[in-house]
């Protein structure tokens, strides 16, 4: 069974839902998130600034993402109602994907099997190929349309496959079902977290990411309902600039001397006093990462893990080089007309330029003894 598992483990695994990742993003993810910011020299405490500017960029992209998702309008392909249904409800990288299922559909073609009341079967697959390798289509069209496919794409990645948009298409299906759109590929899901508010009730340990996702979307619902509303839109504007107002003069108070938190990078606690701090007229957020001395902070230094020798071949081989790999190697260099060498050209060869300057200085002298 092992030797034969690529036969078998996609079919064992079909209509398990996995967001259509695999095995192998999780460690080209990482190695993404940290490109550009860190790399083999980097020291553990440089890393812990580093890492914040990395989480930083992230979510700034995210935030754009965002944006470009809900302020611009989807350039259709087709003018298919599921399409443009699709362009409303999808975000702009899922709506991409999508739009590669609803363009393969025009490449497919669809035998009718039987009908069993409301559900009928078709067999669904490219034109040129061999009916055998065509998949099973059961579709319902009674009170609210649903559709199964043999593929089991939407089962496995949430988005309905090329199949079942042929049969919708053929079928002239007005819009995509609801049950068929996930909210989590919509544009609304990053601020609408439905349910979660009763979660936080009893959690009085501060601000987590969990409350700040609740706050987004009860902001963003309560400006969908304020709609145009001119009295109501002034009131959230002179709340907003009151909020504005507390918060900047909040920021410049002065900060209590007794505080017990040193940050470089991500937050590191330590049990220490003001006199203990090095740099006193620097914040605690602001000690430089290049004067960062742990030992006098935290009460142990933090040093760099010890370098382990990698695999395979060194960079700097010592090999001793044979001779047919010498000869190889002179006869893949430029060979000089000139003088014999290796590595430049008639045009470039020194010998030439030193005979013409010899050449040149005679025919002065010369000159000048006439």
């Amino acid at each position: 069974m092992w030797d034969i598992r690529e036969h078998w483990v996609p079919t064992y695994w079909r209509d398990t839902f996995t967001a259509g990742m695999t095995s192998s993003q999780r460690s080209e993810s990482i190695n993404s998130f940290f490109d550009g910011y860190v790399n083999q020299n980097t020291s553990l405490v440089e890393f812990l600034g580093q890492y914040d500017k990395a989480l930083v960029e992230r979510r700034k992209a995210e935030l754009e993402e965002d944006f470009k998702s809900k302020n611009t309008i989807a350039k259709m392909n087709t003018t298919s109602p599921l399409e443009l249904k699709a362009g409303e409800f999808y975000t702009k990288k899922m709506f991409t994907i999508f739009q590669d299922e609803i363009m393969g559909n025009f490449a497919l073609w669809k035998d009718k099997l039987g009908k069993n009341g409301n559900v009928v079967e078709y067999n669904v697959g490219i034109r040129t190929d061999d009916k055998k390798k065509y998949l099973r289509v059961l579709f319902d069209s009674s009170n609210d349309v649903t559709a199964t496919c043999q593929c089991a794409k939407f089962e496995r990645e949430g988005i309905l496959c090329r199949h079942i948009l042929h049969v919708m298409d053929r079928k002239q299906v007005p819009t995509i079902p609801k049950r068929y759109l996930l909210k989590r590929w919509s544009i609304d899901a990053r601020y609408r977290a439905g349910g979660t508010t009763s979660i936080t009730q009893g959690d009085t340990s501060g601000v987590n990411g969990l409350k700040r996702w609740c706050l987004m979307s009860t902001w963003q619902q309560l400006i969908e309902k304020v709609g145009n509303d001119e009295i109501l839109f002034k009131k959230m504007t002179d709340f907003c600039t009151e909020l504005a107002v507390e918060v900047e003069k909040k920021e410049k108070e002065i900060v209590s001397p007794q505080s017990d938190l040193v940050t470089v990078g991500s937050q590191v606690q330590s049990n220490i006093g003001p006199s203990e701090i090095p740099q006193s007229n620097i914040g605690p957020s602001e000690i430089p990462l290049s004067n960062f001395d742990s030992s006098q902070i935290l009460g142990f230094t933090i040093r760099d893990p010890e370098v382990v020798r990698t695999k395979g071949r060194p960079k700097r081989a010592t090999r001793h080089v044979s001779g047919i790999e010498a000869t190889q190697a002179q006869k893949q260099q430029r060979q000089c007309s000139k003088c014999g060498g290796y590595g430049h050209y008639r045009t470039s060869c020194q010998k030439r330029t030193k005979v013409a300057a010899n050449e040149q200085q005679n025919a002065d002298t010369q000159d000048g003894n006439e």
